[in-house]
């Protein structure tokens, strides 16, 4: 299930690159290998035009985890296909008429794609 616009956990950055690595509260925290446990935050993430649905998603989880992409513990093509997901939505939003939805679980998350606008990334589930 989506999250939905009211839930305060859910953080609303605008995307893309440039932004801050920090979290939204403004701490320092950062999950890296090493830590023990990490946030419980949900994003809502926009997707750029010049951004791959791919990136965006690693972006996003990034976020939801407190640390840069770059600090992830493990590559997207661990829990699912990189370029399958991006062929999914290859065509644009004028050239569908409905909204597509893809759901996977990556990083201990629910990750939902809506289209080609928003990547939702849910609190930390129990496996």
């Amino acid at each position: 299930m989506a999250p939905t616009d009211d839930d305060p956990s859910i953080t609303h950055p605008t995307g893309g690159h440039g932004e801050s690595d920090r979290p939204l509260d403004g701490s320092d925290h950062r999950t890296a290998a090493n830590d023990v446990e990490p946030p419980t935050i949900a994003v809502e993430y926009s997707v750029d035009d010049d951004q791959s649905l791919s990136e965006a998603v690693v972006f996003a989880v990034a976020e939801a985890e407190g640390c840069t992409a770059l600090e992830l513990d493990e590559p997207l093509y661990n829990w699912i296909d990189p370029d399958a997901l991006d062929a999914v939505f290859r065509l644009s939003r004028e050239e569908v008429t409905a909204d597509r939805l893809f759901s996977f679980r990556a990083y201990g998350r629910e990750v939902l794609v809506v289209d080609r606008r928003a990547v939702h990334v849910s609190h930390p589930v129990d496996t």
